[in-house]
């Protein structure tokens, strides 16, 4: 079973005008540029970081206001006090948003609590412009009001009613490899394997997958996965140490690699 293609029209009003979309920041900084032409900009990503202590060098040059702009991933929203900071813009929000992770909302709200706290952090004050397609979201407007209460009460509704932690345990299995039709196959035999350990001393794991993860490809290597969930913690890792002696016997080829999370973080 392959990765079905994502549709072509609107499911609900059959509008053609759909598409992927995002902004990678060497985009982002060629626009910036051109709205700031007499402002120096640096970008901050694995690219720009690559090199033995370029993450620090950057920091310092923006420290010591050598950097007007600085644009950068999610790098550059944790952990970092510029007071001379007073202004913070983040770029299509939504993207974390409308990943197939349970924990989409509560990722971004966190990210956009972060981020927001890198301006204003001196008697200068601070602003935050955040782009959004969805202004109205639960998480958008807790992030905007710095209202933990009311994210978690709006988010723990939606947790309680399809049982996802912290009401459960979740794991997942990710399979990856650069021939697809090998990581397919595996994540098959898995499913195959999890299902008779399921039936015979765990039926209380749930299973769901193998398909594709929502990062299908990163680096030519194709990757799918699997999700477990139980409300015992024990049965859950049971399980998986139970799937880890049949890979063992040669069940998962050489070539592929298998990571197995429980109670992730992220579920990408």
């Amino acid at each position: 079973m392959r990765r079905a293609p994502p549709p072509r029209s609107c499911p609900d009003c059959t509008s053609e005008n759909i598409r992927y979309f995002g902004l990678g920041t060497e985009r982002v900084e060629q626009e910036v540029l051109r709205a700031f032409p007499q402002a120096k900009a640096q970008r901050m990503d694995t690219d720009s970081t690559s090199r033995k202590n370029a993450h620090q060098t950057i920091l310092d040059q923006f420290n010591n206001q050598e950097i007007d702009i600085l644009v950068g991933t999610q790098m550059i929203a944790k952990g970092l006090d510029f007071p001379n900071v007073t202004l913070v813009g983040v770029i299509i929000a939504d993207t974390a948003l409308n990943l197939p992770d349970f924990r989409a909302s509560e990722r971004s709200f966190n990210l956009l609590t972060q981020v927001a706290g890198r301006s204003g952090r001196s008697k200068l004050g601070g602003k935050v412009i955040v782009q959004t397609y969805m202004p109205d979201h639960y998480g958008i407007q807790a992030a905007k009001n710095h209202d933990y209460a009311g994210f978690y009460n709006q988010e723990i509704v939606f947790r309680k009613e399809l049982n996802y932690p912290p009401l459960s345990h979740a794991a997942t299995i990710l399979v990856r490899g650069t021939i697809e039709e090998e990581v397919i196959s595996t994540a098959n035999d898995l499913r195959s394997v999890l299902d008779s350990i399921r039936t015979d001393r765990f039926p209380n794991v749930e299973i769901r997958g193998p398909v594709a993860a929502p990062l299908a490809k990163i680096k030519a290597k194709h990757r799918w996965h699997l999700l477990l969930r139980c409300e015992s913690s024990d049965d859950l890792r049971e399980t998986i140490q139970a799937m880890n002696q049949s890979t063992r016997t040669n069940l998962a080829p050489t070539s592929i690699e298998l990571i197995v999370d429980i109670d992730p973080i992220s579920m990408l």
